[in-house]
């Protein structure tokens, strides 16, 4: 927010700067509990007051601004996403990462919103209301205030591009991080490594040759088991809790990888992140393969 205001008033539209401002919330440092006043206000040792009393009338002007067909769509998305109205942001997003950030800063506003209203049991804030005067058409998409109906609105978007994106390996993970449910993400990713590990060893049975390794070179796969290593490893570095056999599992596919592209200085590195128990079985197995 602060580089959009000093960017506008470089290129001298000081009325846009404050129009933007308009979106901070007003409180003032005597009237709060210490505990309560912004990190950066404090350390400032600022006590005026700040911010926009009259931020429902504002409100209001943006959505109005944000409904008029006769302003451009980039400008109507601008108002539209500090205000909370998804119309007009939706209608300038096209990845799953802009569809994403749409529903969350709607949801993020209309969250902050309810709990201002709600703390301030006393009124000690009136706002200034419009009483309807400001017309601005009816939102055709409702914030969705919780994560998971986000996530399950990206998966059944209208856009077949969104949909698609939906079920990006890299964005399930991404979805899984988000929802907090890495955990079942982690369980049912080392289920699917165990079934293409057994089609393998089935796939080598029936042609009467050594297991073959044909999913570890698909380059696509490696990055998605490498990426979801490094979550798991960063993730235990912070001391999260996870599923013990599914790390193991991922964990030693990885290596496995590493051993096939030939990335033997790598191995030991990883084989320590494995339970003890694990470690001397898959560094025996490696080294049993080096013939030179």
């Amino acid at each position: 927010m602060d580089d959009a205001v000093n960017l506008c008033r470089e290129c001298d539209q000081p009325w846009r700067a404050a129009s933007l401002r308009g979106s901070l919330y007003f409180f003032d440092p005597e009237l709060e509990e210490p505990s309560e006043i912004p990190i950066e206000v404090e350390d400032k040792g600022g006590k005026e007051c700040r911010g926009n009393i009259n931020r429902r009338l504002w409100k209001e002007t943006c959505a109005a601004l944000a409904s008029d067909e006769r302003v451009g769509r980039y400008e109507r998305a601008l108002y539209a996403a500090l205000c909370g109205r998804l119309d007009e942001i939706l209608g300038v997003c096209e990845t799953w990462e802009d569809n994403l950030w749409a529903y969350f800063v709607t949801m993020l506003e209309t969250l902050i919103d309810k709990g201002v209203e709600e703390k301030d049991a006393q009124r000690v804030y009136i706002p200034s209301n419009s009483n309807g005067s400001i017309r601005c058409s009816l939102s055709k998409y409702q914030a969705l205030l919780e994560p998971a109906k986000i996530v399950e609105a990206l998966q059944s978007h209208e856009s077949r591009s969104v949909r698609t994106e939906s079920r990006d390996p890299y964005r399930r993970l991404q979805s899984a991080v988000i929802l907090n449910q890495f955990d079942r993400y982690l369980e049912g990713y080392a289920r699917s490594l165990r079934a293409d590990s057994d089609d393998e060893d089935l796939e080598g049975t029936h042609h009467g040759a050594s297991p073959s390794l044909s999913s570890l070179s698909d380059t696509s796969a490696q990055h998605v088991v490498r990426l979801v290593v490094h979550v798991i490893l960063y993730l235990l570095e912070l001391g999260f809790e996870l599923p013990v056999n599914s790390c193991s599992e991922v964990i030693e596919r990885y290596i496995q990888i590493l051993i096939a592209n030939g990335h033997r200085e790598l191995v030991a590195l990883y084989t320590i992140k494995l339970p003890p128990a694990m470690q001397s079985r898959v560094y025996a197995e490696f080294l049993a393969g080096i013939n030179d």
